[in-house]
This record gives structure tokens, C-alpha cells and sequence, in this order.
């Protein structure tokens, strides 16, 4: 079954490293001299952007997927205080495997990155020193990602997701 048949019009789903978009239309568009079926994605969180994303690319295509449930998000964080993350400590080595696990977009994996850098940056502060600025923007990059999707199912703000991440604050699912 391809993923045209998995989703509809106003559907959120999750595509790659733009996180939550809502499926606006699905179209047929001429871009140069290609015609063809296009889903219209708009990121939620950002209103001025549209993403078109044509049927016949499996490359892209296969980066459309639904939204998390809550069960799913809760699953998530609870296998992270499960597993054993290792804190990359050759800089050139971490930034490029987090860089290579944000673009793929895969949830799980960008909690572990959210959790790791962002305990670094407190011991790093705590210390009177700052976090690279590559660390900084991989970061910003996932926080991003994961937040959108977790303050949507659990009705959050922003604010509310690293304490939720470290089981600091335990909310409802959205209804």
C-alpha cells in the first residue's frame, strides 16, 4: 500500500526534518517541464511555508508518516531511560552523526540526541563554559523537530517538553 492510500486531506503527519505538516491538498502541479500528483504540506508551525512533495519520488514520499500517538511518545521516552545513550566525545564525529540521525528524522533517536546535548549544555554551563556552537544548532534542530509533535499530543508548551522528556512532569494525551 502506498503512502497516498495511508493518508488524506487534513491529515498531520510527520515528514523528515520539517516535523508536523498538515496535508493541505493533493494536486496536480507542473514544476519546469514535470507534471505530475503532488501532497501540499504546510508545516503547523509555520504558515508561510509549503512543501510539495510528488507521488512518483519514493525517496520522499517514504518520509511522510503519521503523527506519533501518545502511547507511541510515552513508549519513546520510557525506552530512552532504558537504553544506554554514549556521549560522542570527539567533536567532529558527534556533530556529524547527529547531523546524519536529524535528517533522518526518526523520533526515538532524536530524543536520545535532545537528552544527551542538553544534559552537556547544563554541565558545560555549570562549569562557566558553553556548548559549540555546532552542538547548539544540532540541538535547537531536534528540539524543534520532537516538540512539535509532543506539545500536539500532549496539549504542552514548549517549555513543558524537556521536563516531560526527563520525567520531570507526567501530562494528559490529548483528547
Amino acid at each position: 500500500m502506498g503512502v497516498f492510500a495511508l493518508f488524506k486531506v487534513g491529515d498531520l503527519v510527520y515528514y523528515g526534518a520539517t516535523g508536523v505538516c498538515r496535508i493541505s491538498d493533493v494536486t496536480v502541479r507542473s514544476f519546469g517541464t514535470e507534471s505530475g500528483v503532488y501532497f501540499v504540506l504546510r508545516p503547523i508551525y509555520d504558515a508561510k511555508s509549503t512543501l510539495f512533495v510528488p507521488k512518483e519520488n519514493s525517496l520522499l514520499t517514504q518520509k511522510i508518516h503519521p503523527v506519533l500517538m501518545p502511547e507511541e511518545i510515552l513508549a519513546m521516552v520510557s525506552d530512552y531511560e532504558d537504553a544506554e545513550e554514549v556521549h560522542i566525545k570527539e567533536d567532529k564525529q558527534r556533530q556529524e552523526r547527529y547531523k546524519q540521525l536529524v535528517v533522518t528524522g526518526d523520533r526515538r533517536k532524536l530524543a536520545r540526541i535532545v537528552k544527551i546535548l542538553f544534559k552537556l549544555r547544563e554541565e558545560m554551563n555549570a562549569a562557566g563554559r558553553k556548548l559549540r556552537m555546532a552542538d547548539e544548532r544540532i540541538l535547537k534542530e531536534a528540539e524543534r523537530l520532537l516538540y512539535d509533535e509532543i506539545s500536539l499530543s500532549f496539549q504542552l508548551e514548549r517549555g513543558q517538553v524537556i521536563p516531560f522528556l526527563f520525567g520531570e512532569i507526567k501530562p494528559e494525551p490529548k483528547q
